[in-house]
């Protein structure tokens, strides 16, 4: 659905929001695009902020590389995520197995095309 330059993306048990627009829909199938450095983790779900998007997760994967942390999860449709987070003092790195709220700015996703299956 595309409303004021909004796109709302069914995904699963939720909606994404996107504000950029690479592509107009013109079906009901999309594909969304958040740069991993883009996406925060949370151990639980916030409310605070309408505009963002979260999704639940479950944590398959975490890979240290120095400077940063990239975690990979799933979602319970199987959809791989990942996020990128910096390594510092106020990261708390989850475990394997653990659930995980990802979250972003509507602003930073985006609607690349349309998906075929």
């Amino acid at each position: 659905r595309v409303e004021d330059n909004l796109v709302t993306v069914p995904f699963e048990n939720t909606v994404i929001n996107a504000t950029g627009i690479a592509t107009k829909p013109t079906s009901a199938k999309a594909i969304v695009g958040i740069r991993p450095e883009k996406i925060g983790i949370s151990m639980k779900a916030t409310t605070e902020n309408t505009a963002n998007n979260s999704i639940t997760t479950t944590v398959t994967e975490v890979i240290f590389t120095g400077n940063q942390f990239t975690i990979v999860t799933r979602t319970i449709g199987g959809q791989e995520l990942r996020a990128t987070i910096p390594n510092n003092s106020h990261f708390e790195k989850p475990e394997i197995g653990e659930d995980v709220q990802l979250e972003w700015k509507t602003s930073d996703t985006i609607l690349m095309g349309e998906h075929d299956e």
